[in-house]
């Protein structure tokens, strides 16, 4: 039993140092994308992302591989987010992704598209700090799911952005 092992006092003060940090809640986020809707922080419920990629090769060095870093690969953004009757959100992100291509199949430039987005993070005390900034793109609008059946529940859908450049 490692708990036997381990002197009391000493549980004592891990408990009492650890009463005292501010842990992150999951929903202590703000998301700001350039252009978006207003009362943007009611729509954007959740977002899900991974903060980098690192692409890695390997030799062997005798008998143990050697892993190094090859390239940064771009990262993606994704949010599911609730929508108001007159579509704000939809119309918004369908928006984005019209500037990215012409209706006769061209592309336009990037200048035209790439938009910053920022994730801020929300402290205990009411202010906020910037966790990560990106110039990203629109991926994809995600399954969007109606039904009758269900008559009290939100419309709501994914939203996927990947940067630009990696590590930019």
């Amino acid at each position: 039993m490692a708990g036997k092992d381990i002197p009391i006092e000493l549980l004592r003060q891990t408990v009492h140092r650890a009463s005292k940090i501010h842990f992150q809640h999951s929903w202590q986020f703000r998301l700001e994308i350039e252009g978006q809707p207003s009362d943007w922080d009611i729509y954007c419920k959740e977002i899900s992302q991974q903060p980098w990629d690192i692409e890695t090769d390997q030799i062997n060095a005798g008998a143990s591989p050697v892993s190094y870093p090859v390239r940064s690969n771009p990262v993606t953004l994704s949010t599911t987010v609730r929508d108001n009757e007159d579509g704000e959100v939809w119309d918004f992100f369908d928006g984005l992704a019209k500037k990215m291509v012409n209706k006769d199949g061209t592309w336009n430039p990037p200048v035209k598209y790439v938009i910053k987005v920022k994730i801020y993070r929300r402290l205990s005390n009411g202010s906020e700090r910037l966790r990560q900034e990106m110039r990203m793109i629109p991926l994809s609008l995600g399954e969007l799911i109606e039904t009758v059946e269900e008559t009290g529940t939100v419309q709501e859908f994914p939203l996927t952005f990947i940067e630009f450049r990696a590590g930019g």
